[in-house]
């Protein structure tokens, strides 16, 4: 479905009645259907790189490699969809309380529904690519103000933020591939309320991260391929798969989170990134109350170097020969078997619940445990 928007930045909306009933009768609503209400898709994209660590956009030539791009031809009117990242729908009816009835699949160009960022990444030494906790979407320096309140500033509008990184790889066919590394939703401290105190006008907390939403949604396809609408899961959240709010990542501590690695670079392989960025329309902030705010988006990556895999079972068995352990127990990394084990000691896998080491424990738990840690 082919929409048409109105080029100009247009600071006076002329709403039906009928639609201002819309509206007003529910404080939470999608905006997509208005087509004059759309959100500035920001002001600049600032992309930042660390030690040993090099960037570009792909479309540029091998000239181009350096530390720090800045972005700031990417304005445009963007309207509210749902999606995973991968695939991205957009509502094609509404209910009586103005939830989505219906969707459709977004098979044409992704402009006007999101933005796309294509980064070629190449590192000096074979190292893992993270999005430091100095990451950013923000509001625009200049005040929005709200079409349908004057006091509400529509910058808010980053609460309903979704960036999605993906490796691009092409294969020995020249099939273009896309694998889905993570999901970041940024400002898990913004809550859009009604304010029961002021006439049950909308207002914006900040700052407060146990005001955010109880679970997080989207529109998409379940495991046997049916659109339904889903959540993200606490194991999505654990695996690193989902990241809510801080990336808790940071390269001068030398931290990860619960992140994992969104590149893995060899040295001097180049490896493209695909940013997406989109406003969630099931976002308790993707409200028409906060359409035609403007953003801003930062994104930190710092390179962590790859542990070799020997020096970690040297470290294993020198622990093994100091005496602290059965001398005759020796590690094999090849095929995660330990060739005898220690009696009279316990084990934990958590650190929370402890056993006694046996045959059957080596089995059961330190196999996956390491073929875990080795992907």
């Amino acid at each position: 479905m082919k929409k048409k928007r109105s080029k100009k930045k247009l600071m006076i909306f002329v709403l039906s009645l009928g639609v201002i009933a819309l509206i007003t009768t529910t404080t939470f609503s999608w905006f997509f259907f208005f087509k004059e209400v759309g959100i500035k898709s920001g002001d600049s994209v600032k992309v930042n790189v660390g030690a040993k660590l090099e960037t570009k956009l792909s479309s540029e030539d091998e000239t181009k490699w350096t530390n720090s791009i800045t972005i700031n031809e990417i304005r445009g009117d963007l309207l509210d969809i749902s999606g995973d990242g991968k695939d991205f729908f957009y509502p094609t009816s509404l209910d009586e309380n103005n939830n989505p009835r219906s969707y459709q699949h977004i098979e044409e160009s992704y402009q006007g529904y999101y933005i796309e960022l294509s980064l070629d990444f190449r590192a000096s030494i074979a190292m893992n690519l993270y999005l430091n906790n100095s990451s950013k979407v923000m509001e625009s320096a200049e005040f929005t103000e709200s079409i349908f309140n004057k006091e509400l500033n529509a910058n808010a509008i980053c609460g309903a933020t979704r960036v999605a990184f993906l490796e691009k790889t092409t294969d020995v066919s020249g099939k273009v591939n896309e694998e889905l590394k993570c999901i970041w939703i940024p400002n898990d401290d913004y809550c859009l309320y009604n304010d029961e105190t002021d006439y049950n006008l909308p207002k914006v907390h900040t700052g407060d991260v146990s005001k955010r939403e109880d679970t997080y949604y989207y529109y998409g396809y379940d495991t046997e391929g049916t659109e339904k609408l889903c959540n993200y899961t606490v194991n999505d959240y654990l695996n690193g798969n989902v990241i809510v709010g801080n990336t808790l990542a940071n390269e001068s501590l030398n931290t990860f989170g619960y992140n994992k690695p969104i590149l893995s670079l060899d040295n001097q392989t180049v490896k493209t990134l695909i940013i997406r960025l989109w406003f969630e329309g099931t976002d308790r902030e993707c409200s028409a109350y906060l359409s035609h705010g403007s953003i801003s988006y930062q994104f930190d990556f710092f390179g962590a170097k790859n542990k070799d895999v020997q020096t970690d079972v040297d470290a294993l068995n020198a622990i093994v020969g100091s005496g602290h352990l059965d001398n005759n127990l020796v590690y094999l990394y090849t095929d995660d078997t330990l060739m005898s084990y220690p009696t009279g000691i316990d084990y934990s896998i958590d650190g929370i619940i402890w056993e006694e080491y046996t045959n059957q424990s080596f089995d059961k738990d330190f196999s996956s445990l390491s073929s875990s840690k080795r992907n």
